[in-house]
């Protein structure tokens, strides 16, 4: 085929954009490493003043916590802003001796007075690339007189540090100045490695400068903002696709810094995938972004503080798995659910068999062990439905219940439904309150479970309607002897997450990052569908005799999430250390055998029975018949004798007949069938369709699919089929 020669050209750009896409990503993620330590950012503020339509850099006001300076990009006055958090505008203030082609990004560093602190504002914009001679201008931070809003200010004169680079020119759109030098630094905004560039001088005026090339960064994406802490040990760099950290060794030069590996912040950058702003807070802690457009967000990601913490490493070995119905042993594969695991469940509830995984015998999941089990299990056997899928135990059973698997509960030491002390506040409890020597008498009393939002909550909690919906629990219990607790299970039900405290130390978390870091202000869980228990082994270490105290936070996924809960019990458990399925195989030997009375004749009719004999106390089989159905017709299935399960089925399309049944046959249950005695399965009704003399056969099928129904009886090495003719045939 031949292309025109516009739609090659088309061909050939978009080849040639996605091989562009494709090694961009590659660079991106080479030699980076991600960092668990910052929470997801979270939306705090909007600026919606319409002074204020491209945001392009912020800097927190010196002395005013929770205060930005920020300017507009390109096509406006030379003015800066002071917003607050919440993005409420506080003051506009004019900058005289100033003016603004492009303005990218704003610094705070020392001058030449030492008692007051510098802005250095960017105005190095160069998209077109026709600047060759930029500027940055520095003025004396202006003093905010107060917090009130709409106030306007006038700057005291800005004075212009203009240069050049070494050779060509480029766009660069972030700015850091070294807080004890005053050193200026730039990082250019290029698709490929970005150079970094110094200035000979920070001071204002004299003759136009030329940078000094330092380094490159590959930061995988193009650079449109940056900070530095005011130590000089850790920078943010914004690109379009992340934010990107870099950490100083310690008693390393400065300038190292530029060639450290990067540490993608995860999430950090999906909040504002065109921010153009970022800036440490006045504790170098917290980062803020905003984004361009009106109304522009203010997202706040926060470092978190560490915590001491531990993990269960090694909690039991359970059976490894199990399949829903698979209950007796079946060699070296194990796995295949089948008749003899149908025969076993009768066994079960006739003798009352115990069960070292009764959930594998709970066949409808009800979390119920009943002969509604058999019935769905057969069934689900005879219409070729695949049992359910292995369940690694505990923890990935999607309904967990009462039955266990492979676990054997030594002691409960919180129950299920008990009481705990919980504080759901607009405040934050007081300090040390997840240890065991924390005072909660002011706190309230609750059943388990406690929130709202669900239908299994027992104590109602009033949904507050504040930014980090949060509560708080506590519960004591006690160990004699830590070091005979075999293992910790949590059984909780929760939404949306948790972080679990045993005596003040972390054990457990579920909904956030690594373990070890303290939950920030500002944060939320990941979404969790609370309704199904999970069980979550805790660690040990720091269990002591007597009283201790599980402590849980429980979080949200968001503030508009109308749903946050807990429930919980917490036992000691210890693995059975026996693999299931663990029940023998069934001894001994039956027969089947089929007859056909009277014999088939040309148009002829009669019936044809399926008979069972068998001397053991239960006995279950499955028999498969193939015949053509151009020779006859099988109609009206029945049977003169109850079975504590059967299913004879016809499909007259396949030319297939199929028997499955489980019944007992020592007079124990309700069917009473004698030992020994042939007893009638089914009987057919049959019709000869043949028209001529001919040769036709009733064979026994190997049945392909999901459930092979085979010409053997369950037994040790299965039992013969005895039939009462050698054919069925019609001349």
């Amino acid at each position: 085929m031949v292309f025109p020669v516009t739609c090659s050209r088309c061909i050939f750009r978009f080849v040639r954009l996605s091989c562009l896409l494709l090694v961009w990503f590659a660079s991106w993620r080479e030699g980076s490493v991600e960092a668990q330590e910052y929470s997801r950012p979270v939306r705090v503020g909007t600026i919606s003043d319409l002074r204020i339509d491209e945001v392009s850099g912020m800097v927190p006001i010196t002395g005013r916590r929770d205060y930005f300076w920020v300017h507009n990009d390109s096509k406006n006055a030379a003015r800066l802003f002071a917003v607050r958090k919440d993005g409420a505008l506080v003051a506009e203030v004019e900058l005289p001796g100033a003016s603004n082609t492009d303005y990218e990004d704003i610094a705070t560093g020392p001058g030449p007075d030492p008692a007051r602190v510098y802005l250095f504002i960017a105005d190095t914009g160069n998209n077109a690339l026709n600047r060759n001679e930029l500027v940055i201008w520095r003025l004396p931070e202006p003093f905010l007189p107060s917090v009130n809003l709409n106030q306007r200010l006038v700057a005291e004169r800005s004075e212009a540090i203009r240069f050049r680079y070494p050779t060509g020119t480029y766009n660069n759109e972030s700015l850091i100045v070294h807080p004890a030098t005053g050193t200026l630094y730039i990082i250019t905004k290029l698709n490929g490695p970005a150079g970094v560039y110094r200035f000979p001088s920070s001071t204002p005026g004299g003759a136009v400068q030329t940078l000094v090339l330092i380094a490159t960064m590959n930061v995988g994406g193009l650079v449109t903002a940056a900070d530095l802490t005011r130590d000089g040990r850790r920078m943010l760099v914004r690109t379009f696709p992340a934010v990107q950290e870099y950490r100083l060794p310690e008693g390393a030069p400065f300038e190292r810094i530029f060639t450290q590996p990067r540490i993608v912040l995860p999430n950090a950058g999906a909040a504002e995938p065109k921010s153009e702003s970022i800036c440490f807070d006045l504790d170098d802690r917290d980062f803020f972004t905003s984004n361009e457009g009106n109304p522009a967000p203010i997202h706040q990601t926060s470092l978190l503080r560490e915590q001491p913490f531990c993990v269960e490493e090694n909690p039991p070995v359970l059976a490894g798995s199990f399949t829903r119905g698979d209950l007796v042993e079946d060699g070296p594969k194990g796995g295949e659910v089948d008749l003899k695991d149908a025969l076993t469940l009768l066994r079960v509830h006739r003798e009352g068999i115990a069960l070292p995984c009764p959930d594998a015998a709970d066949f409808n999941d009800n979390g119920l062990l009943d002969l509604e089990d058999l019935d769905a299990f057969v069934l689900a056997l005879a219409d070729g439905i695949a049992p359910a899928p292995p369940y690694s135990i505990p923890g990935v059973d999607p309904t967990p219940d009462e039955l266990d698997c492979g676990l054997q509960r030594s002691a409960t030491l919180v129950p299920a439904g008990a009481s705990w002390r919980y504080w759901y506040s607009l405040d934050v409890p007081a300090d040390g309150w997840s240890r065991e020597t924390f005072d909660d008498a002011s706190w309230q009393e609750g059943q388990s479970g406690i929130g709202f939002g669900a239908a299994t909550v027992l104590t109602e909690l009033d949904m507050l309607l504040n930014q980090r919906r949060v509560f708080y629990a506590r519960r004591g219990f006690a160990i004699s002897d830590p070091a005979a607790v075999s293992s910790l299970l949590l059984r909780i039900d929760y939404n949306d997450g948790f972080v679990a405290y045993i005596n003040g130390l972390e054990v457990a978390r579920r909904g956030f990052g690594d373990p070890g870091f303290a939950i920030a202000d500002s944060a939320y869980a990941r979404y969790h569908r609370g309704g199904i228990t999970e069980d979550v082994f805790l660690c040990r270490e720091s269990l002591r005799p007597g009283e201790n105290i599980l402590a849980l936070e429980i979080y949200n996924r968001s503030r508009l999430d109308r749903s946050l809960f807990f429930s919980a019990e917490l036992m000691d458990v210890r693995d059975n250390q026996v693999s299931a399925p663990v029940l023998p195989l069934i001894e001994g030997a039956a027969t089947v055998r089929v007859e056909m009375e009277p014999p088939p004749n040309l148009a002829g009719q009669g019936s044809l029975g399926i008979y069972c004999r068998g001397d053991v106390p239960v006995l279950a089989g499955s028999l498969a018949l193939g015949y053509s159905s151009e020779h006859f017709y099988f109609s009206d299935p029945g049977t003169e004798a109850e079975f504590d399960w059967w299913r004879l089925s016809v499909d007259d399309e396949a030319g297939t007949i199929s028997c499955v049944f489980v019944c007992d046959t020592d007079g124990q249950g309700p069917p009473g069938l004698p030992p020994g005695v042939d007893t009638e399965l089914g009987k057919l009704r049959y019709t000869v369709r043949a028209e001529r003399s001919g040769t036709t056969r009733i064979r026994f099928e190997e049945r392909p699919g999901e459930l092979p129904l085979k010409n053997i009886l369950l037994g040790e090495g299965g039992g013969e089929l005895e039939l009462a003719t050698e054919d069925l045939e019609t001349e």
